[in-house]
């Protein structure tokens, strides 16, 4: 299975099981009409959805990585760490089957010194706090919602990530089993625990607000897409489904979530509307939240390679 690894076998394996997925949709659901409604959609509000995009996954996210690497005794410029983050983010449509985190890392240990493990416990502390609220969202829709298990399991649930991000002695009793399995799970397992240790509640605080802010953003615009199509959606049905979404995308399958993003609005919001209208709420929302960015950071890509490639070269060098 050697050919697997081919960046451009995964390429155009991911490409092509989005096509599929978006091709049945389309078979399936009248493309004449999601046309229509995207293009008679509320160009205001979809404005509003782009602005509060870029803002948030470009600028936000590059000072939500920094700070983590400032409480981990990496102090690195604002700018650096912006072109850094915003150029590896195309990277994720070139080689969508890899993670794009690993080529910041490895930026990082080039052009900083930093360790590459180093590096990448910045990078997995980030995504782990992302993963904390995104599940406590979850839990929050699920006690708006009114679902019979909210009585207790949500309660439980995010008093143990609590205890997780706040008390040492639990994480340590949580890396119990994967010390006893060793190996590369138990390296993981180290280097996700390692920032939570070094941090002290201050910092995680302040980086649990980031990652609060920057996650909700996701949740904001899905509402405001479904407003924009003419569709209303209760808040607690969006903090539910959409972070379901947001687990379904990360998965290695397709390019950027494409096709199994709209698949899901389609399955768990056309109670509230036509399958057009939920159809065009996916595709909006992968425009605004992966697409767009994605084509903003091709912008930053010859800044990032040529900083890569000779780590004594300033930005402004590298862009000549």
């Amino acid at each position: 299975m050697i050919w697997f690894r081919s960046p451009k076998i995964q390429a155009f394996i991911a490409f092509s099981i989005s096509a599929i997925i978006l091709s049945l949709l389309l078979y399936r659901i009248d493309t004449q009409r999601v046309l229509s409604i995207l293009i008679e959609s509320d160009l205001r509000l979809v404005a509003l959805a782009v602005a509060i995009s870029l803002s948030v996954n470009l600028g936000l996210g590059a000072l939500k990585w920094r700070k983590a690497l400032l409480y981990l005794g990496h102090d690195l410029s604002y700018k650096k760490i912006f072109v850094i983050r915003t150029g590896c983010i195309p990277f994720k449509v070139i080689f969508p089957l890899k993670s794009n985190e690993v080529v910041k890392a490895l930026c990082l240990q080039r052009s900083e010194g930093i360790p590459a493990p180093r590096a990448m416990s910045s990078v997995i502390l980030g995504k782990s706090l992302n993963l904390i609220v995104t599940i406590s969202i979850f839990l929050t829709g699920l006690i708006l919602a009114g679902s019979p298990i909210s009585r207790f399991i949500p309660a439980a649930i995010l008093a143990i990530l609590l205890l997780f991000m706040l008390s040492s002695r639990f994480r340590h009793v949580f890396l119990l089993l994967p010390r006893r399995v060793g190996g590369k799970i138990a390296l993981f397992f180290n280097q996700l625990i390692s920032p939570f240790e070094e941090i002290g509640v201050k910092g995680k605080t302040l980086l649990a607000f980031y990652a609060a802010v920057y996650q909700s953003s996701e949740f904001l615009n899905a509402y405001i897409l479904f407003r924009a199509v003419g569709i209303d959606v209760p808040i607690s049905q969006i903090l539910i489904f959409v972070p379901l979404m947001m687990v379904v995308d990360n998965l290695p399958v397709t390019s950027l979530g494409i096709g199994t993003r709209e698949a899901l609005a389609v399955l768990f919001f056309s109670q509230y509307g036509r399958w057009a209208s939920a159809l065009s709420v996916g595709i909006l929302l992968s425009l605004v939240e992966y697409l767009l960015p994605a084509i903003v950071g091709l912008f930053f890509i010859r800044l990032f390679t040529g900083y890569f490639a000779d780590p004594k070269k300033s930005y402004k060098e590298a862009a000549v």
